[in-house]
């Protein structure tokens, strides 16, 4: 096992497998070419969110390492999304996390994040359905390691960890039972049990959310950056306001 960061493919609202068409990928943003920035304030701190997507084209990731560079020359601080694993080092309790992971999620997920991605450009395949789309826009997967030639202190990883997730789901939710099927099915192979959208969606989402705006609220800073799934945005500014109620959308700064 490799002690690499361990991301995990996070699906979006709408489902790739089963609706590979221009007007679903457009309304996810798959095919833009720029990074549609959103900004919010408390006339205090400055928060750049730039709404990131899994899937995305050659002159979108390109536009986003523009502005990641730009915005650290400006003196912000850059937090992007990316579940890890955390310091888990005992390979069987990494096993169980990816398990009860899959069983919250339906998602059936790799130990090594170079077996990640949904997009196959050597098959033109999408979470493995052949695609004409791929080479039509330029598609490929979001990569971050991108990030990684910044000192941590400015550009960071602020996620959840596997371990923590697995608390949060189970403080909310009761404990998650593995059962034999669990275990019989190979850890990254096809995985049919049926998850809860709900609680999918709450561990996917409002759990990150409280992670990502603790980070913003507790940063003495006043100018930062949110690399983060666009998805996230209206928890995070929602989560933003239960603390204070000045924090709002604003149209630049």
């Amino acid at each position: 096992m490799q002690n690499k960061l361990f991301y995990i493919i996070l699906f979006t609202t709408f489902s790739l497998s089963s609706c590979l068409t221009n007007i679903a990928l457009k309304s996810m943003g798959v095919t833009e070419t720029q990074v549609p920035l959103r900004y919010i304030s408390n006339n205090e701190k400055q928060i750049v969110f730039l709404p990131m997507h899994h899937i995305g084209t050659e002159a979108f990731y390109k536009d986003e390492v523009r502005l990641v560079d730009s915005l650290v020359k400006s003196g912000y601080v850059v937090f992007y999304e990316g579940i890890y694993k955390g310091l888990i080092t005992d390979s069987l309790k990494l096993d169980t996390m990816i398990m009860k992971f899959r069983k919250i999620t339906g998602i059936p997920s790799k130990k090594n994040s170079k077996e990640q991605g949904y997009l196959d450009t050597a098959n033109n395949t999408i979470l493995g359905k052949k695609s004409t789309l791929i080479k039509k826009y330029k598609l490929r997967n979001q990569d971050v390691k991108y990030f990684k030639q910044f000192d941590s202190t400015i550009v960071k990883n602020v996620d959840i960890d596997l371990v923590n997730m697995i608390m949060f789901y189970e403080k909310k939710y009761g404990k998650i039972v593995l059962e034999d099927f669990d275990y019989n099915i190979k850890i990254g192979d096809e995985y049919n049990h049926k998850a809860s959208r709900e609680k999918r969606k709450y561990i996917i989402e409002a759990a990150r959310n409280t992670i990502v705006s603790d980070a913003v609220l507790k940063h003495r800073g006043n100018k930062i950056a949110l690399v983060y799934g666009k998805a996230h945005y209206n928890g995070v500014l929602k989560n933003l306001q239960a603390v204070d109620k000045n924090f709002k959308e604003v149209d630049k700064f």
